[in-house]
């Protein structure tokens, strides 16, 4: 291998390119420490537009410093590659939604009992007061007996025309006892001779059936059953109407069925009531109790009714 040793090689020709070739398939080897345009190195000017192919770059060798702000669209994240984890925190409890521009933005936290309502169109939805639905249910309020001599549930008032009282799976303390309901008003609940008066229809399954009825004009309660056991399988239970509000300007009256097992679970009665206090009262607590004994257990619901 000859070596040849000079300041400077310059083209014999003016305008005419300097080649340097290697014979055969030897190549030429530029070492290191060479210059171009008297700059070490290959300068950024001296490297063809897109000459670096991707083969070119090292794996995990392009960093975010590398990429120009923005230069990173749509087309270019795969789908489901955004995780939870590389979204940016917000605040505990907002929902994402868009504005009338269709950007993103958060929707502000409610309160404990609002709901998410539309807002319309051009608008993200809102945190609101849930609305009031027709002909809703609405629990005033629940009794459950343990042992207790009678139940009560207060609240009733003018808001509801129209309330449904359920009685669940009341046991009485004694056998054959029945069921009595009392209402009142702010000073209690009214049990006086005479306050009270009824109806009732009483249909039997046992003894080859038949109905029996029975009315009292001067009672200190209104009869909802006759007789109750409670033998295993024996109990009480229906739903009562009182079809006035609390501030109504008659007397408070109520209708309803129930049914009661007597003796045996095959011993059933059915019993159709309609009843009403003697007097108006502003009405605002119901009342139920065994006329013998306490309620071993058993629950009162009470709900008003909205009609719209």
């Amino acid at each position: 291998m000859s070596t040849l040793k000079v300041d400077a090689l310059s083209s014999k020709s003016t305008d005419t390119d300097l080649a340097i070739t290697a014979d055969g398939s030897g190549l030429v080897d530029i070492e290191t420490g060479f210059k171009v345009s008297g700059t070490a190195g290959v300068p950024t000017a001296d490297i063809r537009a897109d000459a670096i192919t991707g083969a070119k770059i090292a794996d995990d060798a392009i960093d975010s410093e590398h990429y120009v702000d923005g230069s990173i669209d749509e087309a270019h994240i795969a789908d489901d590659a955004v995780t939870l984890a590389k979204m940016a925190a917000g605040t505990d409890g907002n929902i994402i939604s868009y504005d009338a521009s269709g950007n993103p933005v958060a929707v502000a936290t409610g309160t404990d009992g609002q709901v998410l309502t539309s807002a319309g169109a051009g608008q993200p939805p809102a945190f609101e007061a849930a609305a009031g639905g027709g002909g809703a249910w609405n629990i005033i309020g629940t009794a459950v007996a343990s042992d207790s001599a009678s139940l009560t549930v207060t609240g009733l008032d003018s808001t509801y025309d129209t309330y449904a009282i359920g009685f669940s799976d009341m046991v009485p303390a004694t056998s054959h006892t029945g069921t009595r309901f009392r209402v009142g008003d702010s000073s209690g609940v009214d049990s006086a001779s005479g306050d009270y008066n009824y109806y009732t229809s009483t249909h039997k399954s046992f003894d080859g059936g038949g109905i029996t009825h029975a009315a009292d004009e001067s009672a200190d309660h209104i009869n909802l059953a006759d007789s109750t056991d409670n033998n295993a399988g024996s109990g009480f239970g229906g739903m009562l109407y009182l079809n006035r509000p609390g501030d109504g300007t008659s007397g408070p009256m109520v209708s309803g069925t129930f049914v009661a097992i007597k003796n045996t679970m095959s011993n059933s009665m059915c019993h159709v009531v309609a009843g009403n206090r003697s007097t108006v009262i502003t009405l605002d607590r119901v009342n139920v109790s065994f006329i013998s004994g306490n309620i071993t257990s058993g629950r009162m619901t009470v709900w008003g009714i909205a009609h719209a």
